[in-house]
């Protein structure tokens, strides 16, 4: 468990909260240089971040009053050890150093605080951008997006809904995606669900036709949902797409 709070707040909670930071500085008035916030040690920017007097309890978790960044180094540096039914942990560079014992069931509340503290600055940071986004357009950088990152991004999305994307291929006219559906139910209703993801790979590849090929495990029944280049065009232009689908997707049953 100290294993994954280590890695969940190296790896993803102190970006998050190096930006929030950087943000919370310029609200303040301040001038930030956000490559020397990048660079700076964790434990600083958080000394730092407590000065400004916004979100404390985004950067203590929980009752214990320890700081997230040394949870970090808990975690990273093996700094605890178990004694009867407690873990004891010790952090801070004081001598001696500062100290803590919290139960077994302790350790699992703090890994659900640290992911509903992950869950708030990855929510508030897409909401800032949806709200500034048109000035935010004009900044960003143009970059060219492969298949390959598609298509790891498509089946992040997909194995949510319970299918499985077994393939993505790109060619001149055509980007066909094979749909593996590991949860089958009797009826269309999941084919009707499959179906609509022509609409996902549609508003990646706008000017190509559209086909996703649906299979499930132990079944050699398989449909073929597909779109035109026209359609797709078509369905791109419309703010509400599912409303047309079902006259421009052609549906076929092999």
């Amino acid at each position: 468990m100290f294993r994954l709070i280590g890695g969940l707040i190296e790896s993803t909670i102190q970006p998050f909260i190096k930006e929030i930071y950087c943000l919370a500085v310029v609200n303040a008035g301040q001038q930030v240089d956000i490559k020397s916030v990048i660079e700076a040690d964790f434990g600083r920017i958080i000394e730092q971040f407590s000065h400004l007097n916004c979100f404390p309890s985004l950067l203590t978790p929980g009752t214990w009053g320890v700081r997230v960044n040394q949870w970090r180094n808990i975690a990273q540096h093996h700094s605890f050890r178990v004694v009867g039914e407690s873990i004891e942990a010790t952090y801070g560079k004081s001598s001696p150093k500062r100290s803590i014992a919290i139960a077994r069931e302790d350790l699992f509340s703090l890994s659900k605080e640290l992911i509903r503290r992950l869950g708030a600055l990855k929510s508030s940071r897409e909401l800032t951008i949806l709200n500034n986004i048109e000035n935010l357009r004009d900044r960003l950088p143009i970059v060219e997006t492969d298949i390959y990152s598609i298509a790891t991004e498509l089946a992040a999305a997909f194995a949510t809904q319970g299918f499985t994307l077994a393939g993505l291929e790109e060619t001149t006219d055509v980007v066909s995606a094979r749909i593996i559906d590991v949860n089958p139910a009797p009826g269309h209703i999941r084919q009707i669900h499959c179906s609509q993801f022509v609409l996902s790979l549609g508003a990646r590849f706008p000017q190509k036709g559209i086909e996703v090929n649906y299979e499930t495990q132990g079944s050699a029944e398989k449909f073929k949902f597909s779109l035109t280049v026209e359609a797709n065009r078509v369905l791109g232009e419309l703010q509400l797409p599912f409303e047309k689908l079902a006259e421009l997707l052609k549906w076929e049953k092999f």
